[in-house]
């Protein structure tokens, strides 16, 4: 189904923070690398309305991009301005009523932040939501748009490193903000994830977490810690996932045959050769990485909402992926919660509830 489109097409902006524009500012990050960022480089597409609950920050927006209609709650934002699209960067305690309300206003493409929500129970009422209005939605896991990442499944797939094996994996943060880009990636090349197993941080100086969320609804709060991860292809993916003194997210994917390493800050292939100090022995050595494209994936996430709304396409990575990864997350804290059993993510909680920011 397609729709019939404003022209040009009028975006609105809920939460004028870090990821919604601020990030434009890093003079060291590729352009564009915000939601913003990726709005203004679609033909046909106009901001037309902000909100905010930082006035300051909301002016600041305002400005700096000369949208006059400004508003500091969203549903009089989603009633006043017949909005075409609308970009969700608020916390994750508040993004499935926001959606939810989007789509009932009438909105024909949502970019959401990650995670897309705080239990499963939100995520079904999102995606009844979207069903209902036939509303499309991208939800943030911005690799699935990078095309290094996707180098590296073809390589997978092309038995580059023969069986895949193992993944292990390490991030700065916690498990469900930071986590869930991983839990998306995971499934990329591993599948469908079975069953999970954590050991998390829970101690009261991991509920002090400055800039991470509270839910009057439970306890927890969004941990960090370690993890297993059993996928239906029969690998297995260790995670470990913490606040650090430093930024960290990286895969180490190994293989039957070889061994791929990719990051923010790397993107190596290794294969065997002979042994530099044994003989009759092979280990692994680093090669040169095949040549791929590479592109803007911000602007790559806003085209393919463009794309799916306008010609009724599907998307990339949408409410089901948000759904997926937010329930591996959630399993991690079940598992945690059960003294470290061993969690089918079938049977994860709906009513479970992990606020992040």
């Amino acid at each position: 189904m397609t729709f019939e489109l404003h022209t040009p097409a009028r975006v609105g902006v809920i939460g004028c923070g870090r990821v919604a524009w601020l990030l434009e500012n890093d003079e060291r990050r590729s352009k564009p690398c915000s939601h913003v960022g990726g709005w203004l480089k679609q033909p046909g597409i106009q901001l037309q309305a902000a909100c905010d609950i930082d006035t300051q920050r909301l002016s600041d927006f305002g400005e700096h991009y000369g949208v006059e209609s400004r508003y500091t709650d969203y549903r009089a934002m989603l009633a006043g301005e017949q909005l075409d699209y609308v970009s969700i960067a608020a916390y994750a305690t508040e993004r499935a009523d926001m959606v939810c309300a989007a789509a009932e206003a009438g909105v024909k493409g949502i970019w959401c932040e990650k995670a897309a929500a705080v239990s499963l129970a939100e995520i079904e009422r999102m995606q009844a939501a979207l069903e209902r209005h036939n509303t499309r939605l991208i939800v943030s896991y911005m690799r699935r748009w990078e095309l290094r990442y996707h180098k590296v499944n073809e390589l997978i797939r092309a038995g580059a490193i023969g069986e895949l094996q193992t993944i292990n994996v390490h991030f700065s943060g916690n498990m469900l903000h930071t986590g869930t880009h991983a839990f998306d990636l995971l499934r990329l090349y591993a599948g469908e994830a079975v069953a999970v197993q954590a050991w998390l941080e829970t101690g009261e100086e991991q509920n002090v977490q400055s800039g991470y969320r509270y839910d009057a609804r439970t306890d927890f709060c969004d941990f960090g810690g370690d993890a297993l991860i059993h996928f239906d292809s029969g690998v297995t993916a260790m995670i470990h996932g913490r606040d650090k003194d430093y930024f960290r997210f990286e895969f180490e994917l190994l293989g039957s045959a070889g061994m791929i390493r990719i990051g923010n800050v790397q993107t190596e292939l290794w294969t065997p050769a002979d042994a530099t100090y044994m003989s009759v022995m092979q280990e692994l050595k680093r090669v040169d990485f095949p040549k791929f494209e590479y592109g803007n994936n911000w602007s790559a996430a806003a085209a393919d909402l463009v794309s799916a709304v306008r010609q009724g396409t599907s998307v990339a990575c949408g409410i089901d992926d948000a759904r997926a990864a937010l329930a591996i997350g959630l399993a991690m804290h079940q598992s945690q919660e059960q003294q470290h059993a061993v969690i089918d993510v079938a049977d994860v909680r709906r009513d479970l509830i992990v606020p992040s920011r």
